[in-house]
């Protein structure tokens, strides 16, 4: 049992039980004294004193022998009063010893509740020192973490100076002892830097070698209309690493689109229904996060986007992506062919003309009871529709979901669905009844959706 400050149970508990019994000697000694002052005499023979008859027979008590007899007999008449008054005196004196061992009962029960609640504490303490030492466990795992941190971001020091202002600031962290997850912040934050520095430097360099190799088939000939023109296209793709690290920044992590990319995971099985196996082509298809997702789940797919950038990275994880125009590539396509044709945060960057055109030739490549899904910011939100859509600025305008759907089916699709998706939640509005209901429904609503149609 464990000790408290200064005295322990067992001391407390003896105590107790001594000063019970102290109380119990003293109450007894006390109705011994009672009785032995006369003061229970009293009370026995106080009617008797106060009788004349008792008077009168105390004069008789002087005479010899006669005396004795009488004082004999008084005593016999008195002794019912004498036992009366001895059952009293009994009676109270087992209220007495009744409320003692009352007492005594009671106090057990304190000294029992005062026991168990020094066995709670003491279990309290026990468990405060396993918690204690989980604790110190925990540090102990903690500071070796930071001992193969320091080990490790020690051997990467002399690497991380040369990119300046930055990894000085790591330095710091380092020294300081920062959290983990800071220091691992920073470190990807700065891996991700000098990857996208190194493309940039890749993309100069395949574009510095293009035009060395144009500019080299000038001489000694005059430059040809063809040599303008694939300078001409070369010069588009100027901005094709800047836009990478665009999405990068905006567009959320591959895990993130790919999660809300699996709503539409059920379309593509009712597809299969309808038509059997089928290919899908994915038009603008960016990072190839749909294209990843769908092959994972078993689905043959291709991809094409204009980004040259784009394009290589996703080849480089195994991805089936070509690099060129969508609308191009649709009309080499031969009719009644492609399964499904998807197109994400593609349909806002078209002109008007562009967009009846890939309509169209969606139409014509696609089997009968082919599907197209394209996806698109919703401007129904108000955050959407007045700030994030402009966050792009190759977006041309916002398409309210009314006006793709009245699109898409005025250029020959059938049962065209909008399925809104990625609700913003952007505040709390728990009154149901308030006019103001409405408005913070368009605050909270899908941030995209999309326009799912088929081919009859």
């Amino acid at each position: 049992m464990s000790q408290l400050p200064g005295v322990s149970l067992e001391e407390i508990i003896k105590k107790i039980h001594e000063e019970i019994e102290n109380r119990k000697k003293i109450e007894v000694d006390q109705v011994t004294a009672l009785y032995e002052t006369g003061t229970l005499k009293k009370v026995i023979t106080v009617d008797i004193q106060q009788s004349l008859v008792q008077k009168t027979l105390y004069k008789f008590y002087k005479i010899p022998i006669v005396g004795y007899l009488l004082r004999a007999f008084v005593m016999i008449l008195r002794l019912p009063v004498i036992i009366n008054g001895l059952g009293e005196v009994n009676v109270t004196v087992h209220k007495k010893f009744d409320q003692y061992n009352l007492d005594i009962a009671e106090m057990k029960v304190v000294s029992t509740r005062h026991e168990q609640r020094f066995i709670a504490q003491e279990h309290k303490l026990i468990g405060h020192d396993h918690l204690i030492m989980g604790h110190e466990q925990t540090l102990m795992e903690y500071d070796q973490k930071f001992v193969a941190m320091e080990k490790m971001l020690t051997g990467m020091h002399t690497n991380l100076v040369r990119h300046g202002k930055k990894f000085g600031e790591l330095d710091q962290l380092i020294d300081s002892k920062a959290d983990k997850q800071a220091i691992e912040d920073e470190i990807n934050e700065t891996l991700r830097q000098v990857k996208d520095q190194k493309l940039n430097i890749l993309d100069m360099q395949r574009r510095l070698m293009f035009l060395l190799e144009e500019t080299r088939k000038r001489f000694p000939e005059p430059m040809g209309a063809e040599q303008i023109q694939n300078i001409l296209k070369e010069e588009e793709h100027i901005l094709d690493s800047q836009y990478l690290f665009f999405e990068d920044q905006f567009r959320g992590s591959r895990s993130d689109i790919k999660e809300r990319q699996m709503a539409y995971l059920p379309y593509l099985e009712k597809a299969k229904e309808r038509i059997g196996p089928f290919s899908i082509l994915d038009i603008g298809c960016g990072r190839g996060e749909w294209l990843e997702l769908v092959k994972e789940k078993g689905y043959s797919a291709k991809g094409i986007d204009l980004n040259k950038i784009i394009t290589e990275q996703c080849q480089k994880i195994g991805l089936d992506v070509h690099n060129g125009d969508a609308i191009r590539y649709l009309r080499e396509q031969k009719a009644n062919s492609i399964g499904v044709i998807t197109g994400f945060h593609l349909v806002e960057h078209l002109p008007l003309k562009t967009l009846i055109t890939l309509f169209d030739e969606s139409l014509r490549a696609l089997k009968p009871g082919g599907m197209v899904i394209f996806e698109t910011p919703n401007p129904e939100n108000i955050i959407v529709g007045t700030c994030n859509f402009y966050l792009d600025p190759t977006h041309k305008n916002p398409l309210p979901p009314p006006t793709l759907k009245f699109m898409i089916e005025s250029r020959g699709f059938n049962q065209v669905e909008i399925l809104r998706l990625s609700p913003l939640n952007y505040f709390k509005f728990e009154n149901e009844d308030s006019e103001m209901k409405h408005i913070a429904h368009r605050f909270n609503m899908a941030q995209d959706y999309s326009v799912i149609a088929i081919k009859s």
